[in-house]
C-alpha cells in the first residue's frame, strides 16, 4: 500500500469526527487506501511498473489525499450541493449567510450569473 491508515489518521484528525455519520473503521479506511492505491496504478501503469517502489513522497500523498477525499464524500454526500446552494442563497442575500449579515447588509458575495465552468459531478 502506498499509506497507511495511520498516516490518513494523523494527517486528516478530524475525519473521525467530522459530520453527521459515523466515522470509518480501521478496515474500511484499509479498503479505501486500496482503492486509491489501484486507482494511482491505472494511471502510472502506462509508463512505470506498478505498484510503485519505492513510493515516491508525492505518490504516498496522493494515496493519503484520495482516501481522505472518499471518506468526506461517505460522511457528507452532498456536500457539494449544499454548499453550491449556500453560493446561490448568499448570491441573492438570502439564507443563513444573509441572516448571520443583518437584513440591511445585502448580498454576502456579487457572484457572476450564468452557467458554472466546471462540475463537481465527476465520479472516480
Amino acid at each position: 500500500m502506498y499509506t497507511t491508515v495511520a498516516a490518513v489518521k494523523a494527517e486528516f484528525p478530524k475525519l473521525k469526527t467530522w459530520g453527521e455519520g459515523s466515522a470509518p473503521t480501521d478496515p474500511q479506511i484499509t479498503a479505501m487506501i486500496e482503492q486509491a492505491d489501484a486507482r494511482i496504478d491505472g494511471y502510472c501503469a502506462g509508463r512505470y511498473a506498478t505498484p510503485l517502489d519505492p513510493v515516491p513522497d508525492t505518490v504516498e500523498e496522493i494515496s493519503r489525499y484520495l482516501v481522505a477525499a472518499r471518506i468526506m464524500e461517505r460522511l457528507w454526500p452532498d456536500t457539494p450541493e449544499a454548499a453550491q446552494a449556500k453560493l446561490k442563497q448568499a448570491a441573492q442575500g438570502v439564507g443563513e449567510s444573509a441572516t448571520e449579515a443583518g437584513a440591511d447588509a445585502g448580498p454576502l458575495y456579487a457572484l457572476p450569473t450564468g452557467d458554472p465552468t466546471f462540475s463537481m459531478e465527476d465520479d472516480w
